[in-house]
């Protein structure tokens, strides 16, 4: 874009593009005729108090199910995010882990999370089971398959 600039704090050393720096340029013309006025009093880009009053709106028209589904799959995605590093080097186990979080994301995906609570939550138990003592869950693990 011929109209990018890179401002420096100095007026003086400002980098400007060519477009800038052509006489007769709107933005050239208005950067110069404008005075510094310090952040402090300048008006803010961002109203952090209406940002949050729009989402307590948005939470109080959010039906109370809808919230605990959400909260639900957020806290499920953290246990995962936290397991994930914690991976043994084996790889039955990380095989294991990683076809259970595949079942969790397409389960939370899907409009059938309702249906599929139980066997969420058993699998994310028995993920956090497995995390202690992988090998004794794996020969199970096999034993059953």
């Amino acid at each position: 874009m011929a109209a990018c600039v890179l401002f420096i704090s100095d007026r003086k050393t400002s980098l400007n593009s060519i477009t800038l720096l052509m006489t007769g340029n709107l933005w050239r013309e208005l950067w110069e005729a404008s005075k510094p006025v310090p952040a402090v009093k300048q008006a803010p880009l961002f109203d952090e108090e209406l940002a949050v009053e729009g989402i307590l709106n948005a939470f109080e028209k959010m039906h109370t199910s809808e919230f605990f589904r959400q909260l639900f799959v957020s806290l499920i995605g953290l246990g995962i995010a936290n397991a994930e590093p914690m991976l043994s080097s084996n790889g039955d186990f990380s095989k294991l882990f990683y076809e259970c979080k595949e079942y969790i994301v397409s389960i939370c995906q899907s409009s059938k999370l309702n249906e599929h609570i139980d066997d969420i939550v058993q699998l994310y138990l028995s993920q956090e089971y497995t995390g202690g003592i992988p090998c004794r869950c794996i020969k199970q693990w096999k034993q059953c398959y």
